[in-house]
């Protein structure tokens, strides 16, 4: 499962479908998710060869669709049915406005996955019952092993869009300036490890000498070959570390961010501790704690900010 939430939705009243989108957008936005919804008049393009009707996670159909391209298709009914004959079994929320037996009409078919309402289900009064249902399907995010998958891979998405940026970035002594912050987080971690040891207190000096030489085992150029090497760049840069040479770039080129963008602020606290406590989650008891909409919200957010600082630093 994926934060990008796709919705495959068709309905022949543009006017009526574009209304019921917004409100079902929010709904997945509450949930936490991103949602990216495609919308069609029939039915006449999905079946197409390069059309990936797999992609979807959700679709929405109404009853009474008219395809002028296919008069073998006159209904959503029909449209399901070759839907699932295609091996696509995402969830349907199928609905209609002329017909009170939609739900025998499904079971005849023998059709799966598939929830029925009316169109006067989609009005403000009553669209609980929907979103409901939206939710229901969305909680299957909230367990540790698909959350940790969640935040792992944006994360990355995000340490790639921040070396991304450091690569075509302009500033003065650039690689340097990312020797000495790796280096001294090095130094920083070995001596940190080593005064946290009492059995290695014997040792203590001795190995905070050695401490003190880690930055003569490396030189600028290769560190730089292992940062572009995308099988080693996250071990010799890790998250934090291009987190906080971004900050570095913002304050060298002083550049203030909008009002509302924290990724300077939070994004350690937001994003990679929620990870690393993620990473050592073995059961939901032992993260009990975390709020895993807030977590998913959060992503959201910073990828947000994210793109926004993108934007300036590369133009500017």
């Amino acid at each position: 499962m994926q934060l990008d939430y796709n919705v495959l939705w068709i309905d022949d009243n543009n006017l009526w479908r574009q209304s019921a989108v917004r409100k079902i957008e929010k709904c997945i936005t509450d949930c936490g998710f991103s949602p990216i919804i495609s919308e069609y008049s029939n039915g006449s393009t999905i079946f197409q060869e390069k059309f990936d009707l797999s992609s979807y996670d959700l679709i929405f159909m109404d009853y009474d669709i008219k395809d002028p391209k296919n008069t073998n298709i006159d209904t959503g009914l029909e449209l399901i049915k070759q839907i699932r004959n295609n091996k696509i079994y995402s969830n349907i929320i199928f609905y209609s406005s002329i017909t009170n037996d939609l739900p025998e009409k499904v079971k005849e078919q023998g059709i799966q996955n598939t929830y029925i309402f009316e169109r006067e289900d989609f009005r403000d009064e009553n669209i609980d019952s929907i979103k409901e249902v939206i939710e229901f399907i969305l909680n299957r995010a909230n367990s540790v092993n698909i959350m940790r998958g969640i935040v792992m891979a944006e994360l990355a998405n995000f340490d790639n869009i921040i070396l991304d940026i450091i690569e075509n970035v302009t500033l003065e002594k650039k690689w340097d300036k990312i020797f000495n912050l790796i280096t001294k987080n090095r130094q920083r971690f070995c001596k940190e490890l080593i005064k946290s040891h009492s059995d290695l207190r014997d040792k203590k000096e001795e190995l905070l000498s050695i401490c003190e030489n880690i930055r003569t085992k490396f030189d600028i150029e290769e560190i730089k070959n292992l940062i572009l090497d995308e099988n080693q760049s996250s071990a010799i840069f890790t998250s934090s570390s291009r987190a906080d040479f971004l900050k570095t770039i913002l304050n060298e080129k002083q550049i203030k961010l909008k009002d509302d963008n924290d990724f300077v602020a939070n994004y350690s606290s937001d994003i990679i501790q929620k990870r690393n406590k993620l990473g050592h989650c073995v059961n939901i008891a032992e993260c009990a704690d975390e709020d895993f909409l807030q977590i998913r919200k959060n992503i959201i957010k910073h990828r947000k900010n994210l793109t926004e600082i993108k934007d300036l630093l590369l133009v500017s």
